[in-house]
């Protein structure tokens, strides 16, 4: 009967998060964390709990739980994806330069994890902002050329971000090539 009640209010979770309604999934989410706390699903009801705050626009109750499912789970499969959320939160909250640290990180630790190449992403995004175009170049191109992410969705973009990035670094010809 306990295993039905926790996949039960799992399921409750996950159905209102698809509803786009964080609060109500996080109830069932906590009801989950405090009925079965050793159970092998607290990671990622952990990590769902940390997701459900940042949604409602609670930053930095969130980077503590992401902070603290590193701490307790740091060898969890789903580490890779709770440091991809933890530099989201942290860019949110206005520090961009620890989340391109944790991003650049990220990509390095984890370079055939499906959310690096969205680190990657980001972090040539963060140097195009600021008009550091070698710097973005250099950080679009991994995401068309690279090894780790053969047949990525990004590839034609970032092609044609490396080109922008040429234009304003004056390298028209590059850019050609990129175009």
């Amino acid at each position: 009967q306990s295993a039905i009640a926790g996949q039960t209010l799992l399921q409750l979770g996950q159905g209102y998060s698809d509803l786009a309604q964080p609060e109500k999934a996080r109830e069932f989410y906590r009801q989950y964390a405090e009925a079965f706390p050793d159970s092998e699903q607290s990671p990622q009801v952990e990590l769902a709990l940390a997701r459900t705050e940042e949604e409602t626009g609670h930053v930095r109750e969130a980077l503590a739980r992401y902070d603290r499912w590193v701490e307790r789970n740091g060898t969890n499969s789903l580490r890779p994806k709770v440091e991809f959320y933890r530099a989201l939160a942290i860019a949110r909250a206005g520090d961009t330069t620890n989340a391109l640290a944790l991003f650049t990180n990220l990509v390095a630790q984890y370079p055939g994890d499906a959310l690096a190449v969205q680190a990657q992403w980001w972090v040539a995004d963060q140097y195009f902002a600021s008009g550091d175009w070698a710097s973005a170049e250099r950080s679009y191109i991994p995401i068309f050329r690279g090894t780790n992410w053969p047949g990525n969705p990004l590839a034609f973009e970032a092609t044609m971000m490396a080109g922008r990035c040429a234009v304003g670094r004056s390298s028209y010809d590059d850019a050609i090539d990129y175009f």
